[in-house]
């Protein structure tokens, strides 16, 4: 007895000091926790799905696609703009931008995003919400599988791998750099044999090729933003959702967990819509739409990618007839007239490089090497290539002069460029005969300039 009182009196002591035993602090706990309605309850359309691995929070929902609700539709929570767009998911251009030589119906694809407890990856990141998206007789299904505790993730994963293994492709945002590795590491932890090294669409890099120096970044939402017109009113910064879930284990409130939902659920739409719209610009560059240099450089670079040089030559002179930056239409042109020069289109690319010489106004050397060339070995007149190399050399030490005098930087390494065009210079003297001259090996005989 004597002892139970000493008990009582330690534990009253340490009360008032604000330690409490273990099981009244989770006794606490569990009471709080009691107040809150069941996470099914508040997210709607999500339930308990149950398989041989556990328990899981189930979501599943149909898209319309869409860009507004007329008349107004109170049962639709989420939509998919860009209606016109989805008309023209050419399964050949989606072939090209998963490097398949068949063509990839849009229904193939997977769109992936995931939620985890943290950005930086590794082993000991969970995937604590994933979302997916596919194409279904003209609707978008959306689902997401979400583990309510740590040992719930083994029975999200193994759902998520079922919906994976019936589909050809991922699409998804920087998911090449964190969602697939992510998933690959918890898949060979969990033993999942799912196939990861499908085809991944990485809309970032499209993103960044296309409009890169017009968005003011590449982020998800920027691009939202700035290309779908997008504004999300119940939305939570990505980097806040760890802690949310965090949270979540200890308090199990699920009201801020159905924000995380929501935006997961817009992070996979969105994907849908980015991916139709670029589909929709590879297919029709043309578009009104597409009026800046910048995406038509981009577009001209995935048709290059692809051997469509035809297209890529469109895209570029499109590119130079929207561009307002001098410097940039230059390095433009530039590339237009290599185009030509591959597709044995010499007055075409003649007529570039003489207008920058005759113009003055270069930024690199490039007009004179390739006039150079062109006489040396096509037209093999090593008087007129003479002429060039020596105007180039000009050219540099004026320019240098002038720029030193400015106090502006070239944007050539001058001594370099005298180096090498002198070099050049001498080749060419010497394969020219004092009366002049000069061989031609394949001829075997001497022709008069």
């Amino acid at each position: 007895m004597a002892n139970e009182d000493k008990q009582k009196r330690i534990l009253s002591l340490l009360k008032h000091q604000g330690v409490f035993r273990a099981s009244d602090y989770f006794a606490k706990e569990e009471k709080e926790k009691q107040r809150y309605p069941d996470i099914t309850e508040v997210v709607k359309g999500a339930r308990r799905l149950q398989n041989e691995y556990g328990e899981l929070i189930y979501r599943q929902l149909t898209v319309p696609v869409m860009d507004i609700f007329t008349p107004p539709v109170e049962d639709i929570e989420y939509k998919l703009p860009g209606e016109k767009y989805f008309h023209h998911l050419n399964p050949e251009v989606i072939a090209k931008f998963c490097g398949s030589e068949d063509s990839v119906a849009p229904e193939r694809l997977l769109f992936l995003d995931l939620e985890t407890t943290g950005l930086a990856g590794g082993t000991g990141t969970y995937p604590i919400l994933s979302g997916v998206g596919y194409f279904r007789r003209g609707e978008f299904v959306l689902e997401q599988f979400f583990m309510e505790d740590f040992d719930r993730e083994i029975a999200s994963l193994t759902e998520l791998a079922k919906r994976i293994d019936n589909f050809t492709a991922f699409v998804t945002y920087n998911g090449k750099s964190f969602d697939i590795p992510l998933l690959r590491t918890r898949f060979t932890l969990h033993r999942l044999g799912t196939e990861l090294e499908l085809p991944n669409i990485d809309l970032l890099h499209l993103v960044r090729r296309l409009w890169r120096g017009i968005l003011p970044e590449c982020t998800l939402t920027a691009v939202e933003r700035h290309l779908l017109g997008i504004r999300r009113t119940r939305d939570v910064d990505g980097s806040m959702v760890p802690q949310i879930y965090f949270d979540f284990l200890r308090r199990r409130d699920p009201g801020s967990i159905a924000v995380v939902f929501d935006h997961n659920a817009q992070d996979v739409i969105s994907l849908a819509s980015i991916l139709a719209r670029i589909v929709y610009y590879y297919h029709f560059p043309d578009t009104e739409e597409l009026t800046e240099a910048i995406p038509q450089l981009g577009l001209s670079k995935l048709y290059e990618r692809h051997g469509e040089s035809e297209r890529c030559l469109e895209s570029m002179e499109r590119a130079l007839v929207y561009c307002r930056d001098p410097r940039l239409a230059y390095f433009i042109s530039c590339h237009i007239a290599r185009l030509y020069k591959r597709m044995n289109r010499w007055d075409e690319a003649l007529s570039i490089w003489n207008s920058h010489i005759e113009s003055g106004h270069l930024y690199n050397l490039e007009p004179f090497i390739e006039l150079a060339k062109y006489f040396e070995h096509r037209v093999r007149d090593h008087k007129k290539a003479i002429q060039i190399v020596e105007r180039a050399l000009q050219f540099v030490e004026e320019t240098q002069e002038l720029n030193a005098l400015l106090g502006d930087t070239l944007s050539f390494d001058p001594e370099k460029a005298i180096d090498e065009l002198t070099y050049r210079l001498r080749r060419l003297q010497r394969r020219r005969t004092p009366d002049n001259a000069y061989y031609t090996q394949q001829e075997g005989k001497h022709n008069e300039d």
